[in-house]
């Protein structure tokens, strides 16, 4: 499992140099070892009680087919996110037939 960490300044002010101090966004971006897209973690709201957001988790049968997509749902911390375990959110179920 791979990841990319993003962090974004949350205002542009160029002829600031308090930018190094601004506000600022991090993210995660979660791949596997095919390339494909295993979820993403943005910041969220403490405020309202969900800190990071989870979005974009999917499973994937034998074929490599994808088995469940979850819906965005709020995490503590990057650190909980798990490739290995489904999070408790909704999601939606595809089925393929044999061919």
């Amino acid at each position: 499992m791979s990841f990319v960490y993003t962090r974004t300044n949350e205002t542009c002010d160029a002829t600031s140099t308090a930018a190094f101090t601004a506000p600022y966004m991090e993210a995660y971006a979660y791949v596997d070892g095919l390339g494909r897209a295993r979820g993403a973690i943005a910041e969220g709201s403490p405020t309202d009680g969900l800190p990071w957001i989870l979005s974009g988790f999917q499973l994937f049968d034998a074929k490599g087919a994808v088995q469940r997509a979850y819906l965005a749902s709020g995490i503590s911390s990057p650190s909980a996110f798990s490739a290995t375990s489904a999070p408790t959110a909704l999601y939606a179920r595809s089925a393929y037939d044999a061919f």
